[in-house]
This record gives structure tokens, C-alpha cells and sequence, in this order.
């Protein structure tokens, strides 16, 4: 069958085939400010779900009549109620009478109910598919296709997929969708055989060619082209134009610049001219390995338009580079490439969103994620597959992010994110006491705080509900204090080395006491993921910002080594087995000694590391200083614990911006010995002397009683070789 045919067939159906489902943002908003599909006496809609139930009554925990499969034709005898709100979807009921045989009667909620459906062979396989679409109540359109023998069969039958909308009217959620024929002008390129096209509108419309691929007796998946994207079709193999190398000094590691031609323009006034990426490592500590991505559209010969403000620094030099090859650049405000400008806020519900962190030039693992949902700018968005192996530890694809691919190589990295309040929690049990709960935690020191899937034999069955999210469903703790996962959290408790546990580390008579108190829980994001939310006081702080310098009294080869376990989340020079080794000067200055052929040796003023290893507590000593007065405090105190004028700024500019914000900090030091349980480390040559200062903060809304702490009456030596290090903990804000 032709496509042309297919669509106008998938079309034909009651209200014009068109799915409606809209609302306000503010999910407390009354029923009747949403619109959704309506049915009349006498309309003909099919069944949106697979397996959805036929009731006795219009109520939820009425009798089962019936179990409907996907695409079940029904009669529509009455409309049963006004607008209500059955759990977190809006609609109406509706009497119904199913279609076939044996007729019988019952009542459904509007919400398994749409005009969009058809029985089609959309695989090619010779065995006709059921298609439907409908809406989430998270806004989401969704496309099920089911395979009738499978099911019949009790095997998994259904493949579906989810899209967000365009953007909505300011306040307002969702759209309306339907089924309408796609050709190749509108895509760049041919659709598939048997693609259907899906639009979907809001505040304005884009068209998903959307194709169903399987393979005899297995269930298939659904897809949109990876190539097409809004606004720009992408080559399939990118086609290398030029790249630009551009020298370090000091401590700025080299650049290079790699530019490919990547697709062409669709639509609008450049229709067909070819796109121009340009690729810039962007050096530094503050993140994992990223890249910035900057585009132009090739008008003729060694002219280039740039489309997009003039507003970034990266852009410029970009911009100057070609110039120096003998291109011409031109900057237009007003063009704008949507498929290549990704959003900041990728999505957002009542439950979280996702948010840009950076663009990674790792490797796209395919296999090692799954489809989330499918965006209307960006195309397909993938999520780490549960249990995903071969991925690096500090590979981003194993974050439990969402993730774009890029041209040629690399993916953007979206983070999910949460804020789980006390205010925000309504517990049906008194709530524990003097605890907090993160939904992220921290793989980065803070530079990177991903969601927490729940360990695979933590099941629904194992939780039971002990709270209420506002607008965000319910909360859960496992049942059973015999569960694995309790065993895991009562290990970590337990595994804390002798002479740190100083300060108020949570103690428990027994397991069962300490299952009580709720260590873990549970919660379910818009996704599908069931993600674990850690107790604050259970979880190993990061020690940030080691910062070490050494001073030799000759030029030397030095060698620092932390023990393996300390596990490293950033470091510059990068690391190699948690350790460094390189050329250390009387100035402080330390040159690598394993620069890449044909490089540079950088050069260094220290040595930058941060981390975590176990879980510890702050000092029993310390003092409250106002948010305001950190600096102040740090300039007295720290000049007494060893550190130089140098080394004080250097301490001054990485921590006092994080802490001076607070209304008071409550701030101590851990002894030396506490540091070198906490962080373990062999310097060889061992120097003559070694400071090491690790500071530990809390943010405090009032201050509470503290033993005063007792400073050094001399300044530490520094006589010899010596080695200063300073780091600290920043705790959550109590």
C-alpha cells in the first residue's frame, strides 16, 4: 500500500482525527480549565491502551466487565459525568457498548478513549499491527502499536513511544495531535515505506515521520529518523572541512578546533545551504570532558553565516580562526537552526526536568541507552538502560541523564533534577526526625549530582507508602527490614574508619532500629524510573578544592599517590591510578613529564584533586561566623594553620563565594590525623614537612552551641622539601 493512501485511512476517524489535551501548568487548578477530547452519543472511538478495563459503573473501583484490547472499536450510548479528576488525568466518563459478536455494555474514562487508530501491516511482515495514540496525563503523546499474536500468545506485545509537545501558550500544558501524510520536502529526505506522520501542535506544530520495525514473533520499536531534526537534516556521515590546532601556555592546555560539514538547512530563507560545525574542547577543571559546538550555514565559495546573537567568547575566537584561513563570517541575529540550539530545560513537569549540563565528546553508545520520549526540536532523547555495561566510570552515558547525539561524534548530556523539601512532603507517619533526603546524589564533588535508580531487585512489591510528594505522587520505604537493600545501607552505616567518627555520626542499637528510621527511600519520576533518595547523613561528603603545592629545595621528580580508596571526581593534571607524578621546582612551578608527542610540557602552580572516600562527620570543635564574615575568619585563622599569602587567596577565591551567602557557617578543621585516614597518601621523595588542612562547613540558619576550637601555638615549619595541602567539605545547609 502506498503511503498517501495509509495516512488518509489512519485519518479517517470521529472529530476530524484530531486528540486533544490541554491544561494549566498549576496542577491544583480546577477541572474545568483543562480541555481535552470530547464524545458524543453515537461517536465511534477506539480503545487508546492495551488490556484497559470495561467497568460497571462510572467509577474506578467499579467491577472489571471486560478487558479491551488496543484499537477495539466502541459505541458511545451516553456521556456519563460531568468534567472530573480521576487520579491525576482529567476527562469524562462515558457508557459505551464494544463492537464484534458479543456486544456488551459498560463504562470507561475518556482517557483510553481516541479518534486516532487503525489495523495496518506497518512492519512488512504480512501480519496486520493495531496503531493508537493518546496522551499521558503528564502531557505526553504517546504511539502503542500491539501485535495481535503476540498477545494472544501472553507474550509482550506492545512497543510505544512517547513525544513532547512544542511549546504551550504561558501557563498552559499540552496540545492536540493527528495522524497526516509526510513526504520527503518536508523531511530532507525519503520517510520510510510505511512511515505515518504524527503532528503534534501547541503554540506551534511540527511533523514526526514515524516508522514500526520488527522482526517475526518479537515485538518491534517505533522511531523517528535520527537524521532530521527541526529546521536541519543531517548527513549521515559528517564531512571533515578543515581543524585548527592552537597552542597552550602554561597552565592552558591546548585547543583544537574540528570543523564538518553536517547536513543542510530545511525550510525558511536558506532552505538547502549546507551547515558548518565547528567543534572547540573546552579546557578546565569545572566539568568532565566537554566540547562547544558552534554552527554556520556555507552561502557560496569561503562565505559564512552565523546564525544566533553575537554574545559568546568561544563564538568570537571561532569566528576570528576561520578569518585567519581566509573566511569571510557574517553574524544574522535573526536566523535561528532549532534542530542544533539546544534548550537549557529539555522538559518539565510537576515531578522534576531536565536540565542541559554539558555537550561530552564521548563516544554515542548506543547500546548502552533506551528511548525516553521523542523532542520536538531535537528528535529522538535516550536515557542509561538499567544495568548498562562497558561504559567508563566517568562516562556521562552511565549517569542515569537523558542524552541527544551529536553530529559526527559526541551527545549532549541533560540532567534530571529534582527539589524533594520537607515542604514539599507530606508523611503519613511522623517524619524521621534531624534527617534530610537527596533524591541526587553527588558524583562529582558537586560539579555533577545525578538521579539514583533503585537496585534491580528492589521491586514494587517490596515498598510500602510512607508519604506524598505535592503534585508529584507518592513516596515509599522498602517493607521488609530483611531486604538486600537494607543489608547494603546497614553495611555503609558500619564502614567508618577507626578515629574519624568524631563528630554526631547516627548510631543504632540494632538493624531493625535503623531500619526504622528510614534510610532509604523511594519515588517514581515521570520516566518510569523507580530512583532511591538517600538519607544526607548516610552519604560520604566530597572532600573539594585539594589544592597542593610542592617546594623542593632542588628541581625533582615528585611523585603523589592517594590510596585506592579515594575515588578521584576531578583533577588537573589528570590522573593515572590516583596518582601524579611530575618535575617540581623551588618556585612551586611542576611541569609534566609524560606531555603527548609533539606537545608542549604545560606547567603548573599545583596540583588540583577532589574526591570521595568514606562517610564522616564534621569536628566536634568549631566556631559559627556570619555568611559575611567567612573571609575574615579565614585571613586569621588559616595563616596560623600554615598557609602562606599566596595559598590564603588561592583558599580565599575557591571557598569564600560558596559559603558567604550563608546566614552563618558553622566551620571547624579536621585534626592531621583524621586527614590522612580520610585521604591516605604516599609522597616520594617523602618531604621533610607536610601540611595538610582539610576544612569542614555547614550552612545554619541559627547557630548552635560549639566547643571552641583550640589553634596551633606555633605556625608549622616549612623547613626542607614541604608539601601544603588545603581542601573542604561543604555540607548540605541544616
Amino acid at each position: 500500500m502506498s503511503l498517501l493512501p495509509l495516512l488518509l485511512v489512519l485519518a479517517a476517524t470521529p472529530r476530524e482525527g484530531v486528540l486533544v489535551y490541554e491544561g494549566p501548568v498549576d496542577v491544583t487548578s480546577p477541572p474545568s480549565t483543562y480541555g481535552f477530547t470530547t464524545y458524543a452519543k453515537g461517536d465511534t472511538p477506539f480503545v487508546a491502551v492495551d488490556e484497559a478495563n470495561l467497568r460497571g459503573s462510572a467509577a474506578l473501583d467499579a467491577p472489571v466487565v471486560r478487558t479491551l484490547r488496543l484499537g477495539h472499536a466502541l459505541q458511545v450510548l451516553e456521556v456519563a459525568s460531568e468534567t472530573v479528576l480521576v487520579k491525576d488525568r482529567v476527562d469524562r466518563w462515558y457508557r459505551v457498548r464494544t463492537s464484534g459478536a458479543e456486544p456488551q455494555e459498560g463504562f470507561v474514562l475518556g482517557n483510553v478513549l481516541t479518534p486516532l487508530a487503525a489495523t495496518r501491516d506497518l512492519d512488512g511482515d504480512g501480519q496486520e499491527e493495531s496503531l493508537a495514540v493518546s496522551f499521558t496525563s503528564d502531557f505526553l503523546v504517546r504511539v502503542r502499536v500491539v501485535e495481535p499474536e503476540l498477545a494472544a500468545r501472553h507474550k509482550r506485545a506492545v512497543a510505544a513511544l512517547d513525544f513532547l509537545l512544542p511549546q504551550a501558550a504561558a501557563g498552559r500544558r499540552g496540545g492536540r495531535a493527528r495522524l497526516v501524510p509526510v513526504s520527503a520536502k518536508e523531511l530532507g529526505m525519503e520517510p520510510g515505506p510505511r512511515a505515518f506522520g504524527l503532528e503534534l501542535c501547541a503554540a506551534s506544530c511540527v511533523v514526526h515521520a514515524v516508522t514500526y520495525e520488527a522482526k517475526k514473533g518479537v515485538v518491534g520499536t517505533l522511531s523517528v529518523p535520527p537524521e532530521v531534526r527541526a529546521g536541519v537534516t543531517l548527513y549521515s556521515s559528517p564531512k571533515k572541512l578543515l581543524s585548527i590546532h592552537i597552542p597552550g601556555e602554561d597552565e592552558i592546555p591546548d585547543e583544537d578546533i574540528l570543523c564538518s560539514i553536517i547536513g543542510k538547512a530545511r525550510g525558511g530563507t536558506h532552505d538547502q545551504k549546507e551547515v558548518l560545525s565547528c567543534l572547540v574542547r573546552a579546557p578546565g577543571k569545572a566539568e568532565p570532558d566537554a566540547e562547544n559546538a558552534y554552527y554556520y550555514l556555507r552561502m557560496g565559495g569561503k562565505q559564512l553565516l552565523r546564525p544566533g546573537p553575537k554574545s559568546e567568547h568561544d563564538s568570537t575566537m571561532v569566528d576570528d580562526q576561520l578569518a585567519n584561513k581566509g573566511y569571510r563570517v557574517k553574524l544574522e541575529p535573526n536566523t535561528l537552526l532549532p534542530g542544533l540550539t539546544p534548550p537549557e530545560v529539555l522538559y518539565a513537569d510537576a515531578r522534576g526536568r531536565i536540565r542541559l549540563r554539558w555537550r561530552s565528546p564521548d563516544d554515542y553508545v548506543r547500546s548502552a541507552l533506551e528511548v525516553a520520549f521523542v523532542h520536538p526540536t531535537l528528535g529522538t532523547v535516550t536515557m542509561t538502560r538499567p544495568g548498562a555495561k562497558g561504559l567508563g566510570e566517568w562516562n556521562p552515558l552511565g549517569f542515569n541523564g537523558f542524552y541527544v547525539p551529536e553530529p559526527g561524534q559526541g551527545f549532549l548530556f541533560y540532567a534530571y533534577e529534582r527539589d524533594l523539601s520537607e515542604k514539599a512532603v507530606t508523611w503519613k507517619e511522623p517524619s524521621p526526625e534531624e534527617t534530610s533526603y537527596s533524591l541526587q546524589y553527588d558524583a562529582g564533588c558537586g560539579r555533577l549530582k545525578t538521579v539514583d535508580p533503585a537496585p534491580a531487585d528492589v521491586r514494587a512489591a517490596d515498598l510500602v507508602e510512607v508519604g506524598q510528594v505535592k503534585a508529584a505522587g507518592p513516596l515509599f520505604a522498602l517493607k521488609d527490614s530483611a531486604h538486600p537493600e537494607v543489608e547494603r545501607a546497614w553495611k555503609e552505616l558500619r564502614e567508618v574508619p577507626e578515629g574519624t567518627t568524631a563528630g554526631p555520626l547516627p548510631k543504632y542499637e540494632s538493624k531493625q532500629e535503623f531500619f526504622e528510621s528510614l534510610p532509604r527511600l523511594f519515588w517514581w519520576d515521570s520516566f518510569g524510573r523507580l530512583l532511591r533518595l538517600r538519607r544526607s547523613d548516610l552519604t560520604p561528603p566530597c572532600m573539594a578544592e585539594p589544592i597542593v603545592y610542592f617546594y623542593p629545595e632542588r628541581p625533582m621528580h615528585v611523585r603523589y599517590t592517594l590510596a585506592p580508596e579515594v575515588r578521584v571526581a576531578r583533577a588537573e593534571p589528570l590522573a593515572r591510578g590516583n596518582a601524579w607524578t611530575f618535575l617540581a621546582t623551588p618556585r612551586g612551578v611542576l611541569e609534566e613529564v609524560d606531555a603527548a608527542p609533539g606537545r608542549a610540557r604545560r606547567t603548573f602552580k599545583h596540583l588540583f584533586w577532589e574526591g570521595t572516600s568514606v562517610r564522616f562527620s564534621p569536628p566536634t570543635e568549631g566556631v559559627c561566623i556570619p555568611g559575611s564574615r567567612t573571609s575574615e575568619y579565614f585571613r586569621e585563622v588559616l595563616p596560623r594553620l600554615g598557609l602562606r599569602p599566596h595559598e590564603l587567596e588561592d583558599f580565599l577565591t575557591a571557598w569564600v563565594p560558596r559559603m558567604e551567602g550563608a546566614a552563618f557557617n558553622v566551620i571547624g578543621f579536621h585534626p592531621r590525623e583524621v586527614v590522612d585516614l580520610l585521604a591516605p597518601v604516599q609522597v616520594s621523595p617523602p618531604p621533610a614537612h607536610m601540611i595538610r588542612i582539610l576544612m569542614d562547613a555547614t550552612p545554619v540558619e541559627e547557630c548552635p552551641a560549639l566547643e571552641a576550637p583550640v589553634l596551633p601555638e606555633a605556625v608549622p615549619a616549612r623547613e626542607g622539601f614541604t608539601v601544603v595541602e588545603w581542601g573542604g567539605v561543604l555540607r548540605e545547609s541544616r
